[in-house]
């Protein structure tokens, strides 16, 4: 276990891989409480990650615990030009993912 002194060097952050997909549909479920594949859920799924990580790969990254090659967080980043009238949800947004 690391301390504040001594950090953890067993977490690597890396570029998002296709395989790391459904490891992070399985966090992201693990963490808000949400089934990924409920459409009523609105969170992303596998699929949708993989779509970012075609939109726009230089912004998805990964953390991996490298001692069980696990994905133990992640980022999802995206780039917009603002309009003037904005989509009137998150959801409409990320264009429902």
């Amino acid at each position: 276990m690391s301390t504040k002194d001594e950090p953890a060097h067993f977490i690597q952050i890396v570029a998002t891989q296709e395989h790391h997909a459904e490891a992070m549909e399985a966090l992201t479920a693990l963490i808000y409480d949400l089934d990924p594949r409920d459409e009523e859920e609105m969170t992303f799924n596998a699929s949708h990650y993989r779509h970012h990580l075609h939109v726009f790969p230089e912004g998805q990254f990964v953390a991996i615990d490298t001692r069980s090659d696990t994905v133990v967080g992640l980022t999802v980043s995206m780039r917009y030009t603002p309009q003037p009238t904005l989509p009137t949800s998150w959801w409409e947004l990320v264009g429902y993912g």
